[in-house]
């Protein structure tokens, strides 16, 4: 459940960056660049949770220390089974979003792959730098392929001036030589493989007005053109294309993606020549940033506190429970569960947590190869008696990943974990907190 929270959070954080962008735009010119590391800071949210729990030494006593002969396993087994007949929640929620996801990704080369095969019947226009071609309907000018991209443009294109072509020409091909075409093509990408966060759309519409914006001035200032006839020129565009077929793939010189404010703040925009001022846009990260922390940490507490405490096994055969008095153990309760399985069996973490013991030597020689797990609130897990430890001290765990392999280190008489749970220090009865996975 927790990779669901963390989607709705990505969408949440999303939502903030890209409305603390589209305030700063509606009165200053932002850079299409930092529409991109918004993006990227969105995903910091996937970054492994923040390790604020602080690590203590392990509470652990081996009970048997001065006992004279080894474990023996006891004659009372409880085999408790617990077979999954049904496909978790999360993991049905996940299949539909990757399958949407893919179905729609399909759509998309689909239409990628109609479009090449429609521009293939399009007449030729040979007075560019670059592969041309002329559609005999008014869509917006795009851009296809990109090792060699192809311009297409629209049919009122043939009835402008030669002044006016120029500056259409000029506008596409500065697009070109700054790949905004190949931008275009990954934003839409992204939009459609997560499709379940709409908040990329209002972000990938501020990427596209910036681009709009940086592309005129850019035009303007390379191709040494009159701010009135490229202004003049624009709005015929947008005039001649309000009934146009929307292309996915348009970089346009007519912002087709756009709304009457963005035009407005075009055309304000090349006449006033704005500077960017990156200032607020750096505000404005570092207090998303601030918000990123606070909710990874809250995602970590709720990870911790949603958690229940699992078997750190599949199969489920106690041969020894917790409080039990053998002479064995000279009469002392036992502190923790014995479960029997084959070795090699898989050993499991039972909550997450970090790695505090792994190897035979930190702890008495009785427990053989031994694991020892901190997790949050001062509580504590042990798994003895390995035959092969899979992590290291230090390192991070979530729950049910492997961390070892079942066996028969130590002072045992049979292959078996031992299992211990602990909280500040004191033992306590792991059936009473483990939960069947």
């Amino acid at each position: 459940m927790m990779l669901l929270i963390t989607l709705l959070g990505w969408v949440v954080v999303t939502y903030l960056v890209a409305y603390a962008l589209r305030h700063i735009s509606i009165k200053e010119r932002i850079s299409p660049n930092i529409c991109l590391a918004a993006f990227v800071l969105s995903l910091g949210i996937f970054l492994p949770n923040i390790e604020w729990i602080e690590v203590g030494k392990a509470n652990f006593m081996w009970i048997n220390d001065k006992a004279q002969q080894q474990l023996t396993l006891v004659h009372d087994v409880v085999k408790q089974t617990h077979e999954h007949s049904t496909l978790p929640l999360e993991t049905f929620l996940l299949t539909i979003l990757a399958v949407t996801s893919v179905f729609r990704l399909y759509r998309v080369f689909k239409r990628y792959f109609q479009a090449k095969q429609l521009i293939a019947n399009a007449v030729p226009f040979t007075q560019t730098k670059i592969p041309c071609v002329v559609m005999p309907i008014n869509q917006s000018p795009f851009v296809m392929g990109f090792i060699k991209p192809t311009l297409v443009l629209p049919q009122y294109f043939l009835h402008l001036s030669k002044a006016q072509q120029d500056i259409i020409l000029a506008h596409e091909l500065t697009h070109i030589a700054n790949r905004d075409h190949l931008r275009a093509w990954l934003w839409l990408v992204v939009i459609e493989v997560c499709w379940f966060n709409p908040a990329l759309k209002l972000l990938n519409h501020l990427y596209i007005n910036a681009m709009e914006q940086r592309c005129d001035l850019q035009t303007i200032t390379q191709h040494h053109i009159s701010k009135e006839d490229y202004a003049s020129t624009l709005l015929l565009s947008i005039k001649l294309s309000h009934q146009t077929i929307s292309n996915p793939f348009a970089t346009p010189f007519n912002g087709q993606a756009l709304n009457l404010n963005d035009y407005k703040q075009r055309f304000d925009i090349i006449i006033k020549e704005p500077p960017i001022l990156v200032g607020k846009a750096v505000l404005a990260f570092v207090f998303i940033a601030s918000i990123m922390l606070f909710t990874k940490t809250v995602f970590a507490q709720l990870q911790y506190t949603q958690e229940e405490w699992r078997f750190p096994v599949g199969n489920i055969d106690i041969s020894s429970h917790y409080g039990h008095i053998a002479k064995v153990r000279n009469l002392r309760p036992h502190r923790g569960i014995d479960l029997v399985d084959a070795k090699g069996s898989e050993i499991l973490a039972a909550k997450t947590g970090k790695v505090i013991v792994a190897d035979a030597v930190s702890m008495a020689n009785a427990y053989g190869n031994v694991i020892v797990i901190q997790h949050v609130n001062g509580w504590q897990t042990l798994y003895a008696h390995l035959d092969e430890i899979n992590v290291i001290k230090g390192q991070w765990v979530n729950q049910g990943d492997i961390i070892g392999k079942m066996g028969d280190t130590g002072k045992v008489t049979g292959t078996h974990l031992h299992f211990e749970l602990a909280h500040l220090g004191q033992a306590l009865d792991p059936l009473n907190y483990l939960k069947e996975k």
